[in-house]
């Protein structure tokens, strides 16, 4: 009885989730679905082997932009075909050794991220060191945040068709939405006092060229790092967009909450890193067996 209980559950539970697919998709554009299955599969390469695609895709993005070049600087028909042949191959070249440099400019950017938010942190935890008023935020800046979170819940429930997000997208932008943003940070800043403002200052500068200083010297790991990153959030969002669709309870709490996913965000990224690193582990050739000396030969009588 229970098995054929259990079995109803399951059919009803996938009629639903189908007639939710059914629902949502029809609100939007005929690309969406493939939109979402496209990004879900780019994050999903990303998370798995990201590392081992970066250098590739450098030197394939070198070679068009060098071929484009090569082709617009040449006039004639026959220096244009060799215009393109060797803007393709100075391009491909500078990408394929820009490849360290990228990665120390991504780990560069990053490292300050994280070293200016541990240094807001810090002050926040020390008496008078982040003025009261600079923690709240104002009314505009409420305002922005409720209109774009509006907007994400609304889009993920299927009640904002996608031809209509890039409108409104576009109408809180040139609404001043960046503009406060942007003037509420700075505002911010200049309210903090001398010592705090040197301190953030100082984090800042220290955790970008740590950065950059780990991104020369272990560019595949720092590539690993921010490839299984990226594919972990986009795993992420597409998993709970997938999973709001289908109207799974605590989805939509989820995605209203994003502090929520910071610890399955790091679980996924961590597991990236050691499939990457693992898998690069197993490609490199064994290391060949040091050569036994030979025996001594006998001495003479």
């Amino acid at each position: 009885m229970n098995a054929i209980d259990h079995t109803s559950s399951n059919a009803e539970w996938l009629s639903t989730a189908h007639d939710s697919f059914g629902r949502f998709f029809d609100g939007v554009t005929p690309l969406t679905p493939w939109v979402l299955a496209f990004g879900t599969a780019v994050a999903f390469l990303l998370w798995l082997k990201g590392s081992c695609l970066v250098r590739p895709a450098l030197t394939l993005t070198g070679a068009i932009l060098g071929a484009a070049a090569g082709g617009a600087l040449a006039t004639p028909i026959a220096s244009t075909i060799l215009g393109v042949l060797v803007g393709s191959v100075v391009g491909a070249v500078a990408g394929y050794l820009s490849f360290r440099i990228v990665t120390a400019g991504v780990a560069g950017v990053a490292a300050a991220a994280i070293a200016l938010a541990g240094s807001v942190v810090y002050l926040d935890r020390h008496e008078h060191s982040i003025p009261i008023e600079t923690k709240a935020l104002n009314t505009s800046e409420e305002a922005v945040l409720s209109d774009a979170t509006d907007l994400w819940r609304r889009t993920l429930k299927g009640e904002v068709p996608a031809a209509e997000v890039k409108s409104e997208s576009q109408s809180m932008i040139e609404g001043g939405a960046a503009a406060v943003l942007r003037d509420g940070v700075k505002s911010r800043y200049e309210a903090l006092p001398e010592k705090s403002k040197v301190f953030v200052s100082a984090a800042t500068a220290v955790g970008a060229m740590a950065g950059i200083l780990m991104g020369l010297l272990f560019p595949r790991g720092i590539a690993s790092l921010s490839t299984a990153g990226l594919g972990a959030a986009g795993l992420l969002v597409g998993g709970l967009t997938i999973a709001i669709i289908m109207q799974t309870p605590g989805a939509s709490q989820a995605a209203a909450e994003p502090a929520r996913l910071l610890a399955p965000w790091a679980f996924l990224t961590l597991v990236g890193i050691w499939l990457q690193r693992s898998r690069a582990a197993r490609k490199q050739p064994p290391a060949p067996m040091p050569a036994s000396a030979p025996p001594p030969a006998p001495a003479a009588s």
